[in-house]
């Protein structure tokens, strides 16, 4: 186990394990503390791992749910990489069930399947093949680690783990995700004082991900290309605004900004540190935490799978004036619709009722 948190985060992460595989005795599970980024703390792992076994990787901030040992044993084969369906903090709303490399609007990118979706209103199958999963609980086969022995440092903290499938897939294995399900914390990453290491802003990620992708990915299989779409109904929103406030400076936001043409009327802000001040098509992103809202009649949050946490931010005499979209794939379109910004603040949180 990655000890990235310790404390109340590790004890609920043994207590799962322990009570979903009471066959393992906790003791026998080597903790090695984090490095300095998670690609150089698994590169300590492969150094240390006894050579004869395939291993099982998981960092202090899971959350193990019945079931999952079970499938495990009943589909990892040699050869393999094998991950898990990680749910939000939440215990309701997917994380991702895998991960791919897909055109998106014509530029490679990176996409967990069913990201954001209610878990309610998706039937997995028992498991799929795909580009990458979360290395924050993954099964590696003996033959792989023999074969692919080091996870490349460009990774920087984020895509370490599909590199590593990458490179793993053109020596002929292949990682699949499981649907069993674990609860994924989701920031033992995010804990590096340098931004380069921790940061999820697309801003920061962008060129990052440009260098790793023609270095590793430019000959990887896509899985499939996607445009965007938005629904008339937001389109309408978004350009009748006489004034509007775009929440996030990511790739929907781009995307919008871009498609409209809505730069003069528009202002974007973010609750990143290392956002906030920066340049944005040609505006300066200011601090959410401190924006005047009555100057604005449209409040856009573009930030798809954080809305909750950012419609809290909202004072609730203001909250009428939110614009929240969710996402569906149809074929080969990523459509995005409006929706009721409410919907996001029905969720219950069951990660901090986990014992």
């Amino acid at each position: 186990m990655i000890e990235a948190h310790g404390g109340e985060f590790k004890k609920k992460t043994l207590t799962s394990f322990s009570k979903t595989f009471k066959e393992f005795k906790i003791s026998n599970i080597s903790i090695v503390k984090e490095e300095k980024s998670r690609e150089e703390t698994l590169n300590l792992i492969l150094k240390k791992r006894n050579v004869t076994k395939d291993i099982f990787i998981f960092v202090d901030d899971i959350i193990f749910l019945e079931g999952w040992h079970r499938s495990l044993n009943e589909n990892a084969k040699d050869g393999m990489i094998v991950g898990f369906s990680m749910l939000k903090e939440d215990g309701q709303s997917i994380q991702d069930f895998g991960y791919d490399l897909i055109k998106l609007d014509g530029v490679l990118s990176s996409y967990g399947l069913y990201k954001g979706e209610l878990l309610g209103r998706k039937k997995l199958p028992s498991y799929r093949k795909c580009s990458a999963v979360c290395g924050c609980a993954m099964w590696i086969s003996k033959t792989v680690l023999d074969k692919v022995e080091q996870f490349p440092l460009e990774g920087s903290n984020r895509w370490g783990e599909m590199i590593y499938s990458s490179l793993a897939r053109k020596k002929g294995f292949e990682t699949i995700v499981l649907s069993s399900h674990l609860i994924h914390y989701g920031s033992s990453t995010k804990l590096k004082k340098d931004p380069l290491l921790s940061s999820i802003s697309w801003l920061i990620e962008k060129d990052i991900w440009n260098a790793i992708s023609l270095k590793f990915f430019h000959d990887a299989p896509i899985v499939k290309s996607l445009n965007s779409r938005f629904s008339l109904e937001f389109v309408d929103s978004i350009k009748t605004s006489k004034k509007l406030l775009i929440y996030g400076c990511g790739t929907v936001s781009d995307l919008v900004t871009r498609s409209y043409q809505i730069e003069k009327k528009v202002d974007y802000a973010a609750t990143l540190p290392e956002e906030i001040g920066q340049s944005f098509h040609d505006k300066i992103i200011k601090n959410f935490n401190k924006i005047n809202f009555s100057n604005y009649d449209k409040i856009f949050i573009s930030s798809v799978g954080y809305e909750r946490e950012i419609i809290k931010l909202v004072p609730e005499k203001f909250r009428h004036k939110i614009l929240c979209i969710q996402k569906s794939i149809k074929k080969n379109y990523i459509d995005y619709s409006l929706c009721k910004y409410e919907s996001f603040l029905t969720i219950k949180n069951n990660f901090n009722n986990s014992k």
